[in-house]
């Protein structure tokens, strides 16, 4: 039962802007994208990782990212964390 007690992580990170053609989903990849918060055709820059760890328990678990160009505006990263904490 005390392996349920969790915490959201938001780790950001710089990341080389660049665009890649992935050829199994035939998509261009690189480009801002925050999901349901926004995209763009800008070259993204910046990524943050979400993710989950046990607060008594030894675990974590990746549960998404978002691409942006320099920095999130805090009412973006704000949806994002509480529609995060509603999924989990």
């Amino acid at each position: 039962e005390h392996e349920k007690y969790v915490t959201l992580a938001l780790d950001g990170m710089t990341v080389s802007p660049s665009l890649k053609y992935q050829k199994h989903s035939d998509a261009i990849t690189g480009m801002v994208d925050c999901g349901p918060y926004g995209k763009s055709s800008k070259i993204a820059n910046n990524g943050v990782v979400l993710m989950v760890r046990g607060m008594t328990a030894r675990w974590k678990q990746v549960i998404g990212y978002v691409l942006c160009r320099n920095n999130m505006n805090h009412e973006t990263v704000g949806d994002l964390i509480q529609d995060v904490i509603k999924e989990v």
